[in-house]
Parts: structure tokens; sequence; C-alpha cells
């Protein structure tokens, strides 16, 4: 075996109830590849780790920003949505500006991936008894819990099962034609447990909304926010497809950028929201187009994301900016309640334009609103720039992004609701988490029709003139 570099870092991973020591190594070592640099803008000079550029010194994490070097010590800096038509690919990564304060990771960790293998030689010394659903085809397992530890067992005994061929197995019926309600398992298992909601109460829920949800999430592929072990503990996302799930969450295969085949995932009916329920997904994200259509997107959304001390009064007036300025494009447009700061605001559309048109559009509205009140708005995504205002994240608008769903949950400790609202209705409410999943079955019962009525008969579309009203 060749021998490693030295480790950048050595730690632990915690696994359950077993802490594995491991060590951190870079990824990746040809030079012919293009490799990103953190550049200080100010001077156009690369940051070395301690975040000190040489001739100047140390340096402001806000001056950081990202580029490649064209020539010795020369460099090309990148804007936030350069570096989005980049598009960097990984696999199985783990982004740790997820989990720790950008602000505290050494620069020298965001310039290459990284992987963690075990540290030192390791040999198999002790037995787990493991129980779980199944086995992937990559070999992982799927719902796994830890029974204990077999000392009756040596380690070198041990061999990895063999699936038996079951010809008679039962075929699976087509959840388009037949859609049973699905099968629950520990329907008494917290998902919220600061708010003591079970996976069978989450269920109900989603029985309870579904017919004015489920217009705005079937057919649509999705990205679920997991959390098998309830808000807070563990929470992942998955958009991608896998053996074993219920069969109302069905596969949506579609091309990637490369023309290879993926199965995304999808829901049609009512069992597929409960089946989201037994799999532990908290939210549901959509994108902007169904999959039947999905180069053509049939929905504008526009994310008003406050920075933390920007008031919600704040928020919502500039709904209403968003509101205004396409009106003048002719577009009718809907607020939703994110459930957490902000709000969407959301335009159907009829499906013609290309996800590059729509894109191209969207970033026109958001960058002409923040050149006209910088105050305000800003279409950059760093922090830096965000302190004070509201971001406008138009970036939602491109093909495989999404956003959250009307009526989905939010996966925080008091499940909180993205709610769709009138316009009326705003203007009274005074939070962008007013509503959570124990509230809105009463929101329902009071209210006179749907708060987004007419939103599937609009036959709206961006004319070719409007982008031209916000070059």
């Amino acid at each position: 075996m060749a021998s490693r570099p030295r480790a950048y870092w050595t730690g632990y991973l915690r696994l359950s109830l077993v802490s594995i020591g491991v060590e951190l190594y870079a990824a990746t070592a040809s030079a012919e590849s293009t490799a990103l640099h953190q550049i200080h803008k100010p001077s156009g000079k690369r940051v070395r780790y301690e975040k000190v550029v040489p001739g100047i010194g140390p340096i402001e994490t806000s001056d950081i920003v990202k580029g490649f070097e064209i020539d010795d010590d020369s460099y090309v800096v990148l804007e936030p949505e350069e570096l989005e038509e980049i598009k960097l690919e990984s696999s199985r990564a783990i982004e740790l500006a997820q989990f720790v304060d950008r602000a505290e990771i050494d620069p020298r960790y965001f310039e290459k991936p990284y992987y963690v293998v075990p540290e030192g030689d390791v040999e198999p010394r002790l037995v787990a008894e493991i129980a779980y659903a199944e086995r992937t085809g990559d070999g992982y397992l799927r719902h796994p819990s830890f029974i204990g530890l077999r000392e009756d067992k040596p380690a070198s005994q041990v061999k990895a099962p063999v699936a038996m061929k079951n010809d008679a197995a039962p075929k699976r019926k087509d959840p388009a034609t037949s859609s049973p309600a699905t099968r629950l398992t520990h329907p008494d298992k917290l998902l919220f447990p600061g708010a003591g909601v079970t996976k069978a109460e989450l269920a109900a829920y989603w029985r309870r909304v579904a017919p004015l949800a489920l217009p705005h999430i079937r057919g649509r592929p999705l990205s679920l926010v997991r959390c098998p072990e309830g808000s807070g503990q563990g929470c992942f996302f998955q958009r991608h497809h896998t053996r074993g799930m219920p069969p109302a969450l069905m596969a949506a295969p579609l091309r990637d950028s490369e023309g290879q085949l993926e199965e995304f995932l999808k829901i049609e009916d009512v069992a597929g929201l409960e089946a989201a329920a037994q799999i532990g997904a908290l939210e549901l994200h959509i994108w902007g187009s169904r999959a039947s259509a999905v180069e053509t997107p049939d929905r504008l959304v526009f994310d008003l994301d406050p920075d933390p001390s920007v008031p919600f009064a704040e928020v919502k007036r500039a709904a209403r900016d968003f509101r205004a300025v396409l009106e003048a494009a002719a577009l009718e447009t809907f607020p939703l309640l994110t459930g957490g700061k902000g709000i969407h605001v959301v335009a159907p559309l009829v499906p013609r334009l290309s996800w590059s048109e729509l894109k191209s559009f969207a970033r026109g509205v958001a960058m002409r609103l923040a050149r006209d009140d910088p105050g305000r708005f800003t279409a950059k995504m760093t922090k830096a720039r965000r302190k004070g205002k509201v971001y406008i994240d138009y970036l939602r608008n491109e093909r495989g992004a999404s956003a959250i769903a009307p009526y989905s949950p939010r996966a925080r400790e008091t499940p909180s609701v993205a709610t769709p609202v009138s316009w009326a209705e705003l203007a009274r409410i005074e939070r962008a988490d007013a509503y959570a999943m124990d509230s809105i079955p009463r929101r329902l019962d009071s209210l006179r029709g749907d708060p987004w009525a007419g939103y599937f008969d609009l036959q709206q579309e961006i004319s070719p003139a409007a982008p031209r009203m916000f070059p």
C-alpha cells in the first residue's frame, strides 16, 4: 500500500455510540487541474494559511473572495454568480460550513476537497450486531440500529451476508394507478420532539392540507430534508430516489447537463405525502418545473432573505416592492411566508421559457432593485454585503434549484409552516413563522377560500419586452 502524506488534521467522528479516530487528507494532488484560491479582493493577492496576504499582513474575512491563478501570483476574481455557472461537482461531499461558522474555518480547507480515513492501520477486533431494513446497492445499510456487541464471535469469522434470489417476490404496484395509504412504522416516534409531534401526526397533517398542497407539489422533482431521528438531529438533504423507498415516493428519471440519467424524487398523491412522513422527511422543496417538462419552468420565485437585524415590517415592504415591479412586467404574484425569516414572492408562468432565459430575467430584476435601493437590497450572497439588508436570492430560478413547498413544515424545534397568504393578509402578519402545524388546520377552517385563489388559472408569461426593463 502506498504511503500517505502527512494528515492535515486528526480527530474523531462519532457514530452513535462509537467514536472513530480519523485523519483528514487532501483528495487532489494533480497540478494539471484548475484550483480555486482564496483571494484578497482589494489587493488581488492570494490569502495564505493564516488569513495573511504577503506584503500586506492580516486581512478581514469579508475581503476574501474566490479566483484562479492565470500567471505567477496573478489571479482572476470570480463573482458569486460566476461560481454558480462553474458548477463544481463532488461525490459524497460534506459542506463544512453547514456545521461550523465559516469564519472559524482555516482558509486552506476551502482550496481543495478532502477525505477522511481511519487513523493508523485498522483491523476489525469487535463484532457488533446491527438491525437494519436492507443493504443498498452500494453496500450501505438502510435504517441501521445498534443492538449490541457480540463477545461470542471473533471478528475473523464474520462474513458479509449473501442475498438469496426470490423469484416469488410480489411485484410492486404502480402508484400512479393504485395509491393505498402508506403503512407507517413506529407511528408514535417523535419527529418534532420540542412540540411533541409524532410521525403519525405529520402524516395526518399532510392529509389535511393535501387538497391545497398537492397541486403545487405533484409531479415536480423534489428535495427532501430528512431527519430520521427528529428535527435538529442529523438532518440531511436527499434529492435522489433510492431502492427501498415506499412505492408512493416515485422515481423521476431526468438527464443531467452531461446527458447522464439520474433518478430524482417525485410525489403524485396523498400516499406520497404520507410516505415522506414515513421516512422522516420534515421539509419538501420543489423544483420550478414539472418532471414531465423539466426544461421549461412554470414558476418564478424570489426569496427575500433578511439579515437578522432587519425587522419583518421591512421584509413585507420589500415583498410589496417586488409585487409592484413584477406587475409592471404584467406578472401577477403571490406571497409565501417561508416559516423562517423571509418571504417568497412567486409568479406562476406558462412553461415556455428555458431555464437560462428565466434565470437571466430573475437576475435582471434582482440587480435592478439592488442598484436602485442599495441601502435596502443586495443580490450578493456574501454575509458582509447582506448586513442590515434584504438579500434577493434569485438563484432558485435555475435548473436543479428548489424552494420550500407551500404548506411544508420546517425542520425546526417548533414546526413552523411555509404558508401561502394573500397580499391583503400580509399587511396584518407580524412574523414569517406566524403559522405552525397545529395552527394551520384552524386557519384553513376559518378561511373562505384558497389564499392563492386563481394561481393555477393564470396564463401569464414573461414577454419578450420584459427583460429589457431590467438590463
